[in-house]
């Protein structure tokens, strides 16, 4: 067995990507200190491997982030965990509703600069209502899936917890959310500790680059 699989079984269960080969190479003391980060809550036990592997789909397919590598990784693990497909895209659709910060950002700090129009009327357009219900509809098209609340509660943290969005406020709301649907703190400290290896996907694309390169 390879030097490269045997940190896979001994860090992630077996799991291997061939996003891996070039840093297995360039750079394996890299490698083996990003998959023993990952391996935390890969080991853990408070959530089922198919959700850890959804929200893994979710990391991966977020706004900001987009790893395609990743995606195919782990859309792969969640299939032979028995999600089923619907679930799966779910997953990516909470986790694109993120995309909603942009209004929930700048609208009220155009309401401030904007002020009211000359003629007394409101100054923008409200968008803000239309866009929220908008935004409702796709976190909850997983509802109508079957994707249980409490599983999109928990995607919904990790992502809105990842550098990417880093959001503290939605991270509250998500987490108050999840909690009060029955969550367990260990549940979503579990949820949070998988966002934390989306480091190593910059390292991958590095070690491409690098393997890809003319010594």
């Amino acid at each position: 067995m390879s030097a490269d699989r045997t940190l896979a079984d001994r860090y992630l269960g077996g799991r291997w990507t061939p996003a891996f080969d070039a840093i297995a190479v360039e750079a394996p003391q890299v490698l083996e200190a990003y998959l023993r980060l990952a391996a935390v809550p890969w080991r853990g036990r408070e959530l089922p491997v198919a959700l850890k592997e959804l929200i893994c789909v979710a990391l991966s397919a977020a706004p900001g982030h987009l790893y395609p590598a990743g995606v195919r990784m782990h859309v792969a693990g969640a299939l032979r965990a028995g999600v089923p497909r619907a679930h799966v895209m779910h997953a990516a659709a909470v986790a694109g509703s993120v995309g909603i910060r942009a209004a929930t950002l700048a609208l009220p700090i155009l309401a401030d600069l904007a002020g009211p129009a000359a003629d007394g009327d409101a100054g923008p357009p409200p968008v803000g209502a239309g866009l929220a219900a908008a935004h409702a509809e796709v976190v909850d098209a997983g509802g109508a899936a079957g994707l249980p609340a409490v599983d999109r509660e928990l995607i919904a943290v990790a992502v809105a917890a990842a550098v990417t969005l880093a959001d503290a406020d939605v991270v509250r709301e998500h987490i108050r959310t999840a909690l009060d649907l029955g969550a367990t703190p260990g549940q979503v400290a579990e949820a949070v500790a998988l966002a934390c290896g989306i480091g190593l996907h910059g390292c991958l694309l590095v070690a491409d680059e690098l393997a890809a390169a003319v010594p």
